[in-house]
């Protein structure tokens, strides 16, 4: 490119009659305190029989100073968005401090909020199987924009409001109202006559675990900077709230079968086979989110279909299948 130094020169000052653009930085509030977690955890667990528990329980976590990122250097116009987000003056001489262009601080004033009812019906392993059933109905909110989280689609999500951090507060991106889990494992002993069959249908064993949930958090957000804050890709569409997407709902079985082969006492021979995801649904995790958007924050492209509405997505695991051979001696 023009003004480029030659390879492998480097660029020991700026070519003649260039200027340097005004630079953003990013600080830390001088208030900005370390994050707290409070947490809780009660449970009642009940005998239904001698191998049979019913367990209730609920759990609380609440976390405070969580750091939360904005734009401090924007003043607001008299113009706001439908919704009442005020429009930044985008004139470089406006700034709070015009030497500088963006300035991005961490302060430490967001919260968080998980709040879970769970229920747990299990049986200890007796007559040849075991299971474990669980259900949890949880509600995770937060006022913080993922900004840390680098496992996002859409990263470096700071206010989208940065005068008014309410306007943010939300489920959380690990939000997930319904969860089920169910596991079993069996290993059956029959007692036959014939030796072959006896051999044959004894020493097995299988497991199985099943899991469904109403699937993932997402965040939807405008292409654009539509309050000018000099942020793009943390601006949601009109009416639309922070992290209010949500993928479909998840299915998935995982199977697993052993045998154990006894030559004698001591040596014997286990074989194992495992699906995972045995019967192939598809489970999307992490959504772009990103949608376009006229001005004035009015969604023109539709919003994320995924069905009709192709998009860039993460899935789980498809079908997999692996064996295995132990030799114990």
């Amino acid at each position: 490119q023009a003004g480029a130094p030659a390879f492998p020169t480097t660029l020991g000052s700026l070519p003649a009659g260039s200027v340097l653009p005004v630079q953003s930085i990013e600080t830390i509030a001088p208030d900005f305190e370390v994050v707290s977690a409070f947490h809780t955890n009660v449970q009642l667990e009940q005998a239904l029989s001698s191998d049979l528990a019913l367990t209730v329980g609920f759990i609380r976590s609440r976390g405070n100073h969580l750091p939360v990122y904005r734009n401090i250097n924007r003043v607001p116009t008299a113009t706001t968005l439908g919704d009442g987000r005020p429009i930044f003056n985008t004139v470089a001489a406006s700034r709070l401090f015009p030497a500088f262009n963006n300035i991005l601080v961490a302060e430490s004033g967001a919260n968080s909020n998980y709040k879970a009812a769970t229920f747990q019906l299990s049986k200890r392993m007796s007559h040849g199987y075991q299971f474990s059933m669980n259900y949890t109905l949880s509600k995770a909110t937060d006022d913080a924009p993922e900004q840390n989280l680098v496992a996002l689609v859409q990263g470096s999500l700071v206010l989208s409001d940065p005068s008014n951090r309410s306007r943010d507060l939300g489920p959380s991106v690990a939000d997930q109202r319904h969860t089920f889990v169910w596991s079993f494992i069996g290993s059956p002993t029959f007692d036959i006559e014939n030796k072959f069959l006896r051999h044959l249908i004894n020493d097995n064993q299988f497991g199985v675990i099943t899991t469904a949930n109403s699937g993932e958090t997402f965040n939807i957000v405008s292409n654009l900077d539509l309050n000018t804050d000099g942020v793009t890709g943390s601006d949601r569409p009109l009416g639309i709230g922070r992290n209010s997407g949500r993928t479909p709902k998840q299915f998935n079985v995982d199977l697993r079968h052993s045998r154990v082969f006894k030559f004698n006492e001591r040596y014997k021979l286990e074989v194992t086979s495992e699906f995972v995801n045995i019967f192939n649904r598809l489970s999307l995790f992490q959504v772009n989110g990103t949608v376009t958007t006229d001005t004035a924050g009015n969604v023109t492209g539709g919003l994320p279909n995924f069905f009709l509405f192709p998009r860039a997505q993460t899935a789980l695991d498809s079908r997999q299948f692996q064996l295995g051979f132990k030799f114990i001696f």
